[in-house]
This record gives structure tokens, sequence and C-alpha cells, in this order.
């Protein structure tokens, strides 16, 4: 669900209020995102990324009486066209707050709108990539929010790839398999320079989209792909892995990982790996590593 607001005033419960902190997160931030139970867009990783793009990293903290019962990462963008005002200048959320179980999301969000009103924002943006409790989205239709569908696939993983496999469907189970017997090698990357050989692949994979008719599909522009990937990586937040055959890479994954959880981000296939099935190989190997790492859910997007 993708939500859009404007952040005209409302009455938020007087218990809940935001402390918010622009730029540099709060001491203990991803340690306690983390034990929370937190997604990857709820750490500070997300707020290096979010400068890197050019927007304003906001950390807020969420509190009933003083006490933290929740915490966000939001990006802010500026209007460029000063006649509009601040109606056009958006804060932005890639996932809703995590918050406590007795904390209600509308509550939160009441409590969030005034606050980004008052530091110039006109307009409030809640995705809710990886939210643990999607269904309360619903609700943010009665604050005046625009709604749009999501459609996500969080993958379980189990202690081993065998066991993981047994929860997969018999026609994926059947193609990792033989992808796995194909005679790839695979090895590691988190570079700048292994991000950019990823992207290198993406114009097949991009290509072969629009050929099925996808036409929408955009890859990343190089330059901001670039400055992401960069960002990620600083935090050390992102890794790279390469399915490889007679010295050729055919495809490759980009994965981010915060606390338990993996986040497939990117991806990209040569047209030898598409006939090889060297994605299939490429996603069995990752999962086998991080499974092998306690990692316990993979989240495909």
């Amino acid at each position: 669900m993708t939500a859009l607001a404007p952040t005209i005033p409302l009455d938020a419960p007087p218990a809940l209020t935001i402390r918010a902190a622009r730029d540099t997160p709060p001491p203990g931030w991803d340690a306690r995102a983390c034990a929370a139970g937190g997604n990857v867009f709820h750490g500070s990783a997300w707020g290096r990324v979010l400068a890197a793009s050019g927007r304003e990293p906001w950390f807020l903290e969420i509190l009933s009486r003083g006490e933290p019962v929740g915490f966000a990462v939001a990006g802010g963008a500026r209007s460029r066209l000063p006649i509009v005002g601040p109606r056009r200048s958006e804060l932005a959320l890639n996932t809703t707050p995590w918050l406590a179980p007795s904390v209600d999301l509308g509550d939160a969000v009441r409590a969030l709108r005034p606050v980004a009103r008052a530091r110039g924002f006109g307009w409030l943006e809640c995705s809710a990539f990886a939210t643990l409790r999607a269904a309360e989205t619903r609700a943010l239709g009665a604050l005046g929010f625009t709604l749009r569908p999501r459609l996500e696939f969080p993958m379980p993983l189990g202690a081993t790839l065998h066991e993981t496999m047994g929860t997969m469907s018999a026609q994926h189970r059947r193609n990792v398999r033989k992808a796995l017997d194909e005679g790839f090698t695979f090895r590691e990357e988190s570079t700048l320079a292994g991000a950019m050989r990823l992207r290198a692949l993406q114009d097949t994979t991009y290509g072969r989209r629009w050929a099925r008719g996808h036409t929408h599909a955009r890859p990343v522009p190089r330059l901001e792909y670039r400055r992401t990937m960069q960002a990620w990586l600083d935090a050390r937040s992102m890794r790279f892995w390469f399915a490889e055959r007679d010295g050729v890479t055919q495809s490759a994954l980009g994965i981010l990982l915060f606390g338990a959880r993996a986040y497939y981000l990117v991806g990209g296939t040569s047209a030898e790996g598409y006939r090889s099935r060297a994605a299939f190989a490429a996603f069995g190997h990752v999962i086998e590593q991080l499974c092998g790492a306690g990692i316990t859910e993979l989240h495909l997007g």
C-alpha cells in the first residue's frame, strides 16, 4: 500500500508526541530498531541513502508520555517552485512506522502530520514496504490518504537450503535443483565495482521485460544507481553475489541485510543466463548463504 495525503494538522492523541532529528540518528538507533523487529527502512542506512539522493533524512521517534513506542525514517523533498509553497514539498516514509503492539497506526500518523507541516512539508506519503501489520494501513483511508495496493513476497527461510526448498512450489524446487547442477561457480563482490557489474546485466534484463510488453519497467539511471549503491555499501548493509560459468558472469543479485531479515533489492541476468537458469542458481546459492548466517526471511520485493 502506498498512501499520500496533505499534512493538514489533525488532532493527535495527547499521549503521543514526536521527537524529530534531521540528518543524524539519535544514539543507539539501529540497535533499538533491530531489537524491536523493524525492517531495513527503519535503519540509519536508509537515512544515508536518502541523503545521497538529495533528500533530507528525518529520524522520527514516536513517544507515549515521554517513552519511545515507535520510530520511522522519512525522506524530505522540497519544492523547486517557491510560488507553490509547501504544498509541493513532501515527507515520505518507505515503510510504515514500527510501533509497539499497543500503538495504533492511525494515532501515530495523526501525530506525525502536524510535525511534518511544522517543518514545511505539504504532503505526507507513507508506503508499506515490508510492513508487518499491513492490514492496519487500510485505516489510513479515513485520514484522507489515497490508497494504492501493493503486492509483496516475503519468503521464510529455514535452517538450510534443503529445508527452505521444502516450502517452495514443486516447479521452483526443480528449477533451483537443475540450475545448481549446471556447474556454476559463485562469488561475492560487495564493492562498487561489483554493483556496477550487476547494473550492466540489467540492460538485458529490462530489454527482456520490454519485449514481453512491460514497457513501464526501467532500470534506475546509472548515476542515481551508483550513488544509491555506494550509500548502502558505506553503511555495510548491501552484498552482491554472482553466478558464473567458464569465467563469465551470467546472473547477479544485490541483497540488503538488516537484523534477521534480508531484502532482494536488485538483480540482473545475461541472455545466456536466462537459457542456463543462472538466476535460479544464484538464488539457490544466496539462500544457502543467508540460511547459514541465521537469516530467517528473504523479502523478494
